[in-house]
């Protein structure tokens, strides 16, 4: 999966899915919170950068999926924490801006690179 805010920019409009790891991340935050993040669909980044919080998207549901309190949109973390809560359900119809790995250690950009070339590598096989 390509993965929104490590592999690429978040923009609105881009069509997305939970990640494996936002799967299992949101399953466990509805469980303790009684909320309704979770979503097996595609959904629409409607915005980024939410109150300010980079590294954040808000996300229309094309199932309806919504917070019943002030019913606007889920919020999902594309970075906030080091958190990578969406995936890309299909490719934009334009480019995507790469991520620049800011305040990374250089033995971490060497571990972010191995994981990308090994998920390359997977993807091809």
């Amino acid at each position: 999966d390509k993965i929104v805010g490590r592999d690429f920019k978040p923009g609105a409009g881009m069509r997305v899915k939970l990640s494996d790891a936002g799967k299992e991340y949101i399953e466990l935050f509805d469980s303790q919170h009684g909320t309704k993040y979770y979503d097996e669909g595609v959904g629409t980044i409607v915005g980024t950068g939410r109150e300010v919080y980079i590294g954040m998207c808000d996300v229309r549901w094309d199932s309806g999926n919504a917070p019943t309190i002030d019913n606007t949109y889920h919020v999902y973390n594309t970075g906030n924490d080091g958190l990578y809560h969406l995936a890309l359900a299909e490719d934009p119809p334009y480019s995507v801006q790469k991520v620049e790995p800011r305040g990374m250690t250089k033995k971490d950009q060497e571990r972010l690179a191995n994981l990308l070339r090994n998920e390359q590598h997977q993807a091809k096989s």
